[in-house]
């Protein structure tokens, strides 16, 4: 019998007909020559078939029938073989698992909407225009989206979707005066827009990202992230100086990053410009929802005697109940150029009183001011009611003294 296996390779590429005879590949076949005689008799054909598909053998090695210590051999060869070649695949695979996938777009749809006759929203897919037709200047638009939610069904990979609200009385004056030194008139302007979170994975994300600042569920809490996010986004305000999106998992941190990217695009300029009237100590009724909070410890006044609170709603105008989104001031008026706006705003709160014990009070404050204009601005150390970090630093000490009934936790 030729025994020449010494100079044997077997291929790692072995058919899948060497694993169909199981008894073969028992774990004593490889323990010993005894064990692998009591192999099936067909045992050693299927394994010398095997072999010789890999065109590595001579065709002498199978002139004699290989013995049963010789098969054991062979089949402990192709083994080794087997186990090197899924060591290297298994080390291909793990380099592979370790490149970055590319990324995937975060895709952003924008819709145009104008009030029509019944005063009702209508969606379009284009950007509006002026229409002028004698004396009457209107917006309109094409493209009318039939069903904005279906539309957005059908497009599945629609990360978020921005509304861009349009109002002819918003660019009212523009026009006017336009139409007065017969120049162009203005591009059409969204008087302000709302953003609704369209996939699973971009509501995900936005969640993670308040799961970062804990605080924001009680300042925020009508922000909701299964309806419309509406401007002027002012949660954002509060956390665009913070950097802990970059705590998110990258995909999600991609994902808040675009939408605030867009806010940040849309209400940049006025965030700089209330980030700068509060820097000085003034505000005004453009500014007034920025400067309070819910949570915030606020100090009010009664005859020089301060008196400390907790917020427990947003600035809201007398004739609103607290809400978190459109808030409009309501101002009277001057009848002639004598007399001042009145501005008058509500702020729920809840604080502790002593009347011959410690009674949790909630209330809501009054904060009313005249200025000049109907948007002009006012020291806020004047107002009737004011956040602790704009008091006087002998209030904040006789607050720190506990010389204050004051209650947050509670």
């Amino acid at each position: 019998m030729n025994q020449n296996y010494g100079h044997l390779y077997i291929s790692a590429d072995v058919p899948e007909a060497l694993f169909d005879t199981g008894e073969v590949f028992t774990a004593q076949s490889f323990s010993s020559g005894h064990d692998a005689g009591a192999a099936t008799p067909n045992s050693s054909e299927d394994i010398q078939m095997a072999i010789a598909e890999t065109d590595q053998v001579p065709d002498e090695a199978f002139s004699d029938l290989l013995s049963a210590e010789q098969t054991s051999l062979m089949c402990f060869d192709v083994l080794q073989k087997m186990k090197q070649r899924i060591q290297q695949l298994e080390a291909a695979n793990e380099e592979l698992s370790r490149i970055e996938p590319p990324p995937v777009a975060v895709r952003v749809r924008i819709f145009h909407c104008l009030e029509n006759e019944d005063m009702e929203e209508n969606t379009y897919l284009a950007e509006p225009e002026w229409m002028v037709n004698e004396n009457d200047i209107r917006l309109i638009a094409r493209s009318l989206l039939m069903d904005p939610e279906r539309y957005i069904e059908k497009e599945k990979d629609i990360s978020f979707v921005v509304y861009k609200c349009y109002s002819e009385d918003y660019q009212r004056a523009a026009v006017e005066e336009a139409r007065k030194f017969s120049g162009p008139l203005p591009n059409p302007v969204p008087a302000y827009q709302d953003i609704l979170l369209t996939s699973k994975e971009m509501v995900e994300a936005v969640k993670a990202f308040f799961a970062l600042h804990p605080a924001s569920r009680q300042e925020f809490p009508k922000v909701n992230t299964d309806d419309r996010l509406s401007a002027p986004f002012i949660w954002w305000y509060h956390h665009r100086k913070s950097s802990k999106i970059g705590c998110l998992p990258r995909r999600q941190a991609e994902l808040v990053n675009a939408l605030v990217s867009h806010i940040e695009q849309a209400y940049a300029p006025l965030y700089d410009n209330i980030d700068e009237q509060l820097s000085r100590g003034f505000v005004s009724n453009g500014s007034m929802e920025y400067l309070f909070r819910p949570g915030q410890v606020l100090i009010s006044f009664t005859d020089g005697v301060p008196q400390g609170h907790i917020a427990t709603s947003r600035p809201f105008t007398y004739a609103d109940e607290p809400d978190d989104y459109a808030i409009v001031p309501m101002s009277k008026r001057r009848r002639d150029p004598s007399e001042k706006y009145l501005s008058q705003w509500n702020i729920s709160s809840r604080s502790i009183l002593y009347r011959g014990n410690f009674v949790r009070v909630e209330e809501k404050l009054k904060i009313e001011f005249e200025t000049e204009t109907e948007n002009g601005e006012i020291d806020i150390s004047t107002l009737p009611v004011v956040p602790l970090e704009y008091t006087s630093e002998a209030v904040q000490n006789r607050l720190a003294k506990g010389k204050l009934t004051l209650e947050k936790d509670s």
